[in-house]
């Protein structure tokens, strides 16, 4: 009698490197690890472009872009050669900001938010050097940016590897130095990301205050209110098939949103009545010839600039990233992966306010187009996950060749941000 043989399936545990690679531990080695590569990278690389492209600019001096603000001189040649290739344009008002503080005799730059001067500031109460302190400051800020990066696509997507490959093209990005300058858009998108990722999670109250802290980077961090409400809605449809669960669940979970609003209007209100400054609205016409217009307006004064200066146009920086983070921002919403309602509002009200800010010429009332728009689409996280997810499905000459002409396009413009020729 034979007797009966049970066939019974055996699924292998996982091996000890892929339970590396995933979860927190695995996000952190990845996240810090890319974010301090791509520090050593650019404070090693920036001082080499300078000396060949920029030593007959301004006596050979890094430290030109300074004349306007109140902040420590460089004396040294290491230093200038180190930390001031990186005192361009709205850099320079930061490192003000975080040595005096907001001031109404500097009114301009008191527009920007208060988490990135005070957090250089409170760095630099350690190590006693501004340009050090930033420096410091803005790694940490890539690092846990690229680090909940990973841990939203692990938790969103439930893709571990996505996240990854997402860490790294957000690296890669042509105009990614902006993470390592001492400017708002590591902390920006370190704070959206934990925000998003929070509510993803379900801790209505953890985003919103992450949600507060990204306002008060940024105050375009208000429009976070919209996906987290996706999120917040979707959530309660999910959890609750009652009206009433579902009304109570909105209520509960909305109500730390509201602080996001709050913080806005704190940071205008606080600059107004406390340091006597103009309204952001009138500091931004006033100081920044910045005026705001619809989106559909704003498209279609960046359309006009374009066709009447088209030798000018095809190499604004500015203009051609916005086309192409537009091109990547239709290619997510056709692609179903990508469909993803938050993130196809956190992209789309972002570009939206990208147009409808706009620029007139410096001193004139000139209408111009929307300046820094190339800098604003580094904190459309979006984008990046939906590049990433299709150059790791590309062939492998496809992928090789786009990781090496981003790599070129990083160097060449970050070489040209040392002489005040890629931003504002």
């Amino acid at each position: 009698m034979t007797a009966a043989v049970q066939h019974i399936d055996v699924v292998p545990a996982p091996s000890a490197a892929s339970r590396w690679m995933s979860g927190w531990r695995g996000a952190l080695a990845w996240g810090v690890g890319i974010a301090l590569l791509h520090r050593i990278v650019l404070m090693i690389w920036l001082p080499v472009a300078w000396g060949i492209l920029g030593g007959n600019l301004n006596d050979g001096n890094p430290d030109f872009h300074t004349a306007r603000a109140d902040i420590p001189i460089l004396t040294e040649p290491a230093q200038q050669r180190i930390f001031g290739v990186w005192r361009r344009w709205d850099a320079v008002h930061y490192l003000d900001l975080a040595t005096n503080g907001y001031r109404p005799e500097n009114a301009g730059s008191t527009v920007f938010g208060y988490v990135t001067p005070a957090g250089i500031a409170a760095i630099n109460v350690i190590i006693g050097d501004i340009d050090v302190a930033a420096a410091v400051f803005e790694t940490i800020m890539f690092a846990a940016a690229l680090v909940l990066l990973i841990r939203f696509c692990e938790v969103y997507f439930n893709d571990a590897a996505l996240g990854r490959w997402s860490a790294i093209i957000t690296a890669l990005l042509p105009l990614s130095f902006f993470f390592a300058a001492p400017m708002s858009e590591a902390p920006f998108l370190c704070f959206s990301i934990a925000a998003l990722y929070a509510g993803a999670r379900g801790r209505w109250l953890a985003a919103g205050i992450l949600g507060l802290l990204a306002t008060l980077t940024r105050s375009q961090g208000v429009l976070l209110a919209a996906p987290l409400g996706l999120m917040l809605l979707q959530a309660a449809l999910r959890e609750s098939t009652s009206r009433r669960g579902q009304l109570i669940h909105v209520i509960r979970g909305g109500l730390p949103l509201l602080l996001l609003p709050a913080a806005y209007f704190a940071f205008d209100l606080t600059r107004q009545r406390l340091l006597g400054l103009p309204s952001l609205s009138d500091t931004y016409a006033t100081y920044s010839y910045i005026f705001f217009t619809n989106p559909l307006e704003g498209m279609i004064i960046n359309f006009r600039w374009f066709v009447e200066r088209p030798a000018q146009a095809f190499t604004n920086i500015d203009l051609l990233i916005l086309v192409a983070a537009l091109v990547l921002a239709v290619a997510a919403t056709i692609w179903r992966v990508h469909r993803r309602l938050a993130l196809q509002a956190y992209t789309w009200i972002s570009l939206a306010l990208f147009f409808s800010k706009s620029n007139y010429e410096f001193g004139t009332q000139i209408v111009y187009y929307s300046q820094s728009t190339g800098r604003y689409t580094m904190i459309l996280f979006p984008l990046a996950i939906a590049l990433a997810d299709m150059l790791r499905r590309a062939h492998g000459v496809v992928r090789l060749l786009a990781l090496a002409g981003m790599t070129l396009l990083l160097l060449l413009l970050s070489a040209l941000y040392t002489l005040a020729l890629a931003g504002p």
